[in-house]
């Protein structure tokens, strides 16, 4: 499935938190949004990809500069918005079971974004994710990756609305 290919992030599924609660706590309990195992808390999934998804290429660019002063951070902040660009895929082809999702708080955003964006796109932003948090880990400029990575993302709600290209 291509969907849970590029969705899958490396981690060692013993260690995800993923599904492991009926109520979600267990997601959100480091911050991690079911990204488990060790390592520092990261900011919410939404702290950050709400801001780049509603910014012009300007502000894009002033994110990724101020992400990029964190570069540490930025593999495990990257995961949890590959989770939440996996959530957005499923439901754009389909998929209703909440029980797979990550990030259940966010699915009426997510389902009003989608009317937005076309799906086929989608599987482009999850792979570019994917290879950004890639990237990182193998010790690439972290100003250049955060940036390309958000040229890639769709056009904010309100460029779309204006007939933005590609989105």
């Amino acid at each position: 499935n291509a969907i849970d290919a590029a969705g899958h992030d490396g981690a060692d599924p013993a260690e995800s938190t993923h599904g492991d609660s009926e109520n979600g706590q267990d997601r959100e309990r480091d911050g991690r949004h079911g990204l488990g195992g060790a390592g520092a808390a990261v900011p919410s999934v939404g702290t950050n990809v709400h801001e780049a998804l509603g910014a012009d290429r300007v502000g894009r660019f002033a994110l990724a500069d101020r992400l990029a002063k964190d570069a540490e951070a930025l593999p495990d902040l990257l995961k949890t918005w590959l989770s939440w660009w996996r959530d957005v895929t499923l439901l754009a082809h389909g998929t209703t079971d909440r029980s797979i999702m990550v990030n259940i708080d966010q699915l009426e955003t997510m389902k009003a974004l989608l009317s937005h964006w076309q799906k086929e796109h989608l599987l482009t932003v999850l792979e570019k994710t994917r290879e950004a948090v890639w990237q990182l880990e193998h010790n690439a400029n972290a100003r250049l990756v955060i940036e390309n990575l958000l040229l890639h993302y769709p056009a904010s709600v309100n460029e779309a609305a204006e007939g933005a290209p590609g989105y």
